[in-house]
């Protein structure tokens, strides 16, 4: 397979990103690129910063960004990850999502979202959805995996991902020894409110152990919006263990 030379990781907040991002970030190809850069763009300037998609990467290596779709305002529930269908096909993607109910149930733990009202976070992961049927249009070999599947299987998991965005699996990927709180352009505010705790001293993939009840009406009104599209994503997670690909209905 061609490796090209740029993976763009992209969940709705609150899903596994800054994991699999610390995975890759210790992998002797990787290149770091600016802290979901599109995101802070959209924030401080009010326009998307692209500038991870011209960016120049060395020969043989591969620069890997993240991009979190969610939380305080519906720009950023809204995010235009890609500036068009150009920068699909000139990168790979691999998209993340976690379960629902237990994602909302992270958003109202670290204050994202003001309790009883879950209409950002359904529509932060409604369009991190859409933006997976978008880049599947053009790339049908965008990677799509599920949090929970990545935390029982990480090794695996990550050994076909590798396989797919052609580089080779480098066992740093499970043994972190990098300082994530020293990330250039991380969100001083997130590290303030302590959204990086956990994965920040952790030194592999682990599945979070926080995880509480949500009062019924939201849980309802969440898996009716919601769970036909983790349904559909948890198919493309088990196809990427069984090694077969799909295209998004």
């Amino acid at each position: 397979m061609q490796m090209l030379d740029r993976l763009m990781v992209v969940t709705p907040c609150r899903s596994g990103s800054t994991m699999v991002l610390r995975a890759f970030r210790n992998h002797p190809l990787s290149v770091p690129a600016g802290f979901q850069s599109v995101k802070e763009g959209q924030r401080r300037e009010g326009k998307a910063d692209y500038g991870f998609f011209e960016q120049e990467v060395p020969p043989g290596k591969v620069l890997v960004g993240k991009e979190t779709i969610g939380y305080g305002t519906e720009e950023d529930c809204t995010l235009p990850v890609f500036p068009n269908k150009e920068s699909i096909g000139a990168s790979r993607q691999l998209f993340v999502f976690r379960e629902p109910r237990s994602t909302y149930q992270s958003w109202l733990e670290n204050n994202l979202v003001p309790e009883g009202d879950p209409r950002l976070f359904i529509t932060a992961y409604r369009h991190a959805y859409e933006l997976l049927c978008d880049a599947k249009f053009v790339r049908p070999d965008a990677v799509v995996m599920t949090y929970e599947t990545l935390c029982e299987h990480p090794e695996r998991v990550l050994q076909e991902i590798c396989k797919r965005i052609g580089i080779p699996y480098d066992a740093a990927m499970l043994d972190w020894k990098d300082d994530f709180l020293a990330t250039p352009g991380l969100d001083r505010e997130g590290v303030e409110q302590g959204h990086y705790d956990s994965v920040a001293s952790s030194r592999t993939i682990q599945r979070s152990k926080k995880e509480g009840e949500l009062l019924p009406d939201h849980a309802e009104e969440i898996d009716r919006k919601l769970l036909r599209f983790y349904n559909e994503v948890r198919k493309w997670s088990e196809d990427l263990l069984l090694h077969t690909l799909q295209i998004c209905p």
